[in-house]
């Protein structure tokens, strides 16, 4: 009998050693890295898998006192105006971008929620785009699960800075968004436990707590298997290079240059090939496509209200970029400039409530070379942001 039990523990301790083992291994080995590759590459990458699904590399940002702004699409425009080929500059040195599309909210949240740090002053910015909220739903299932990170959602769920009614909402949308999906099976059911009180389900807690822990633990531990094999990739440090300093009336003269070559054949000022695949055969049933559209009333504000709520619980005042839209677009499929307004003015005053800074571009959407297409920042309206992250932030 005790041989049984021996031979049935053996590779249970095995397991447990090899993952001690590996994970003091790592560690050791990306805390060294960080301190001697260049990290551009991984600072400036869009969709990255490191920063927007990973805690590793986050926490090293906070840390280090970057500035990280989170974005989702517009960070892929198709300009030379995007932050990634602006920063770092003189007065902003260490600059880092997350996100990819249909980053919103409630990923925004996981970003900063699963990282474990108690350090202060936190550098953060958010673009917020309105078209988060064209669906009463918000964000759907699918989009969710695209950039959806167990490692920071585990994380948050154990960060004792965060209060644990917000951990509760949090855990009670996870649930509700990771719908008909096989591969975050586990973390659906954790989520639906955590935030339920009821007799059942603390008992499941109980129950399914031998797997969670592991579970937990293995994610981690491959968040930093992918970050240790990314940073053995990077070339070391080279020799500090002088940051350059930015002439912000070149910027806007240079922006409006190239606004006006790639703007040329349509009314909506919108570049031209993007008119071309996607406008211009499809006007008529985009006409009026949006009048029935009620933004006041999507569910994304409640996640808009939770990602305020969490940074209020991190000490975090993030600096909230409201983006404006295309107006002539859509004041072209319906939806009301009144009601566009009525919906940046909400959102402003959301965040304002708590102390937090907010920079509202409603009133710039139809100046042209603003936006590039029917919904991304461009020319002008990435120079326009860059120029108000660069004072905002600028030698702090």
């Amino acid at each position: 009998m005790k041989k049984k039990i021996l031979w049935i523990m053996m590779p249970i301790f095995v397991a447990i050693l090899t993952v001690i083992c590996l994970n003091n291994f790592l560690d050791k080995k990306i805390d060294a890295l960080l301190k001697t590759k260049d990290l551009k590459a991984i600072n400036i990458e869009y969709g990255s898998t490191y920063k927007d699904r990973g805690v590793i590399y986050d926490e090293y940002l906070t840390e280090n006192n970057y500035l990280l702004l989170e974005g989702s699409s517009e960070l892929a425009a198709p300009v030379t105006q995007v932050p990634i080929y602006t920063f770092p500059a003189k007065g902003v040195e260490k600059f880092a971008t997350t996100g990819r599309a249909y980053s919103q909210d409630l990923k925004q949240i996981s970003v900063l929620g699963g990282q474990d740090t108690d350090k202060k002053d936190r550098k953060v910015a958010m673009i917020l785009s309105l078209q988060w909220f064209m669906s009463k739903d918000g964000i759907d299932d699918t989009s969710f699960q695209a950039n959806f990170s167990p490692s920071q959602f585990y994380a948050l769920l154990s960060n004792p800075n965060i209060k644990e009614e917000h951990k509760k909402k949090y855990a009670s949308r996870v649930d509700s968004v990771l719908a008909k999906t096989s591969q975050f099976a586990p973390e659906k059911i954790y989520a639906k436990v955590y935030a339920n009180d009821g007799v059942q389900y603390k008992l499941l807690h109980l129950l399914f707590e031998p797997y969670f822990f592991p579970r937990e633990n293995i994610v981690k531990l491959k968040d930093k298997g992918l970050l240790y094999r990314k940073l053995i990739t990077l070339p070391d440090k080279g020799e500090d290079t002088q940051v350059k300093v930015i002439d912000w009336d070149q910027e806007y003269k240079k922006a409006q240059e190239q606004g006006k070559s790639q703007v040329s054949n349509n009314e909506f000022m919108v570049y031209d090939s993007y008119y071309d695949k996607y406008l211009k055969d499809n006007l008529q049933t985009q006409k009026d496509s949006n009048k029935n559209v009620d933004l006041m009333k999507s569910k994304e504000f409640e996640d808009y209200e939770l990602y305020l709520d969490i940074c209020a619980d991190l000490n975090i005042k993030p600096y909230i970029v409201l983006a404006p839209t295309n107006g002539r677009w859509y004041d072209y499929t319906g939806m009301t400039k009144e009601s566009r307004d009525e919906f940046f003015d909400k959102i402003e005053e959301m965040a304002k409530k708590r102390g937090f800074e907010v920079l509202n571009l409603k009133n710039e959407e139809y100046e042209p070379y603003f936006i590039c297409d029917v919904m991304h920042l461009g020319w002008k309206g990435w120079t326009r942001v860059n120029e108000e992250l660069y004072k905002h932030f600028k030698d702090q």
